[in-house]
């Protein structure tokens, strides 16, 4: 018999409790007593199902359509959605489809991280899809459809390259990227470097409107975002309410906002395409900024977001604090710019001791 109990809370609420495959305890607090009941109802006939007989016999792919994806489109963003049905779509079904879900082994999912990585995708875009799988067999265990979890003990191929590894660009070499931008489109030169000279991210840049600059005082206000979802461009605030900032950008690039506003820009749009569309990320990337990077002579495989680094980078290198820097970035926390950019503060102790009185600092213990 299933293990499944209801009961009311003193708060009013109704919790599900049940007892999973493996002795596991779990429970789910509901608004209603219906609510409650319905998924009662359905926890039970999913272990009874599997007491009589065995484990559900369903391939991933269909576990994906029938059990996973319904309970996706209702509890996540359309953004993220996206995200998550291109990996389904492009690699896990591909791979995994055709399996049944209960066999599945560690060894098959490990061997799915490696064939990304021979197709030449980065560590970040393996740990994305890590997380889809995670999330697809997380919630096939909680249904009773697997006694187990391989995504939990699989693992990734090693990283090859760390991002404080990452060549970044001067600012004489963005200058350079953006010349060379220039015999692609005059106006391509401007967001690039608006990007390393106030460390925007590609969004915020596309976005930008002409009456978000204020060209005297060096400010650009940041309070929209361009995002594409399933190839549809929307307009959103923010992620997070630091995102939503003032921002200063460096002098070197005023001259060519100047100009860029006055030939270039509309009324809506700061960085408009030729066009005068909004631009897109993917476009870009291959048509204007990968081509001005090797025509600057410059080899290297960095993002359009390494433009944002060469900002945080010559911030610290200028000597502003960490919290500085983090507000200008737009970072919801002062650890998330220490983490992306710590080799950037290896001198700022030895700074701090010396405005103490410290001509040299002897770490202790070394």
């Amino acid at each position: 018999m299933a293990d499944v109990n209801l009961w009311q809370r003193p708060n009013g609420n109704w919790e599900v409790r049940w007892r999973t495959r493996d002795g596991q305890r779990r429970s789910r607090t509901f608004a209603s007593e219906s609510a409650a009941q319905e998924f009662k109802g359905g926890i039970s006939s999913e272990q009874l199902r599997s007491d009589s007989r065995g484990l559900p016999d369903l391939t991933v792919a269909s576990f994906i359509e029938e059990k996973w994806w319904p309970t996706v489109r209702v509890r996540v963003a359309e953004s993220t959605r996206a995200r998550w049905e291109n990996e389904v779509r492009n690699h896990i079904t591909p791979k995994l489809g055709t399996l049944r879900l209960r066999d599945v082994r560690i060894e098959e999912i490990d061997n799915l991280y490696l064939a990304r990585a021979e197709q030449g995708a980065s560590h970040e875009s393996i740990l994305k899809l890590r997380s889809v799988l995670s999330n697809i067999w997380t919630e096939a265990h909680r249904l009773g459809y697997t006694d187990k979890n391989p995504v939990r003990l699989s693992r990734l191929p090693t990283r090859k390259r760390s991002r404080l590894d990452e060549t970044v660009f001067t600012l004489e070499e963005v200058h350079r990227i953006a010349t060379a931008a220039t015999t692609i489109w005059r106006g391509y030169a401007a967001p690039i470097l608006m990007a390393a000279g106030a460390g925007l991210r590609w969004g915020e840049v596309a976005a930008l409107m002409p009456a978000d600059i204020d060209l005297g005082s060096g400010a650009v206000r940041v309070n929209k975002s361009l995002s594409e979802v399933a190839g549809r461009l929307e307009i959103k605030e923010p992620k997070s309410r630091a995102g939503n900032r003032v921002a200063v950008f460096h002098a070197s690039i005023k001259d060519e906002l100047t100009s860029h506003l006055a030939t270039c820009a509309t009324s809506e749009l700061m960085f408009p395409s030729p066009g005068g569309h909004h631009l897109r990320r993917s476009n870009f990337a291959r048509r204007v900024f990968k081509p001005s990077v090797v025509t600057a002579g410059l080899e290297s495989d960095n993002t359009f977001h390494s433009l944002r680094k060469t900002y945080a980078t010559m911030l610290a290198e200028l000597g502003a604090a960490p919290r500085s820097i983090s507000d200008l970035l737009g970072h919801a926390q002062v650890s998330t710019t220490l983490d992306l950019y710590s080799s950037r503060f290896d001198g700022e102790v030895h700074r701090m001791a010396e405005l103490l009185g410290h001509p040299r600092l002897r770490v202790v213990g070394s």
